[in-house]
């Protein structure tokens, strides 16, 4: 409608059952106190293994690799528990929950380039740095 400060974004000819002809639907994109938003960018395995930390890195290496929890303790000299926390940690930074996490866990990380963690950037986990995974 002009003059009613309402941006409308066109959604086609759709035929209404019992009306003759066709409508076009509309639906109200934006408005004076509304303003169109921009999508978030959507993120990437990348950007998401990027949160965690060099430990927690180290620990989704192993699990890709198709390591237990008791593996990757002794591997990484940690007790069990610290191991599960870990992957506590993990699971919430990627927002994974559920008993196919861990699989998804490994998952993203496998298919992902290699992370350059913010909490890695002077470690053996920094740019480039190989992560344990097959070359």
């Amino acid at each position: 409608m002009v003059g009613s400060g309402l941006e409308f974004e066109d959604r086609g000819r759709h035929a209404l059952r019992g009306v003759p002809g066709g409508w076009s639907l509309h639906r109200v994109a934006a408005d004076a106190e509304n303003p169109p938003v921009a999508a978030d960018p959507p993120t990437t395995d990348a950007d998401e293994l990027a949160e965690l930390t060099k430990r927690e890195l180290e620990v989704l290496a192993l699990i890709a690799e198709g390591c237990t929890n008791d593996e990757v303790a002794t591997r990484l000299y940690l007790s069990n528990r610290t191991v599960e926390r870990h992957l506590s940690n993990i699971y919430a930074k990627l927002r994974l929950s559920g008993k196919a996490a861990r699989a998804a866990a490994a998952a993203r990380f496998s298919r992902a380039p290699l992370p350059v963690s913010r909490h890695a950037a002077h470690s053996k986990w920094g740019a480039g740095a190989d992560v344990g995974r097959a070359a």
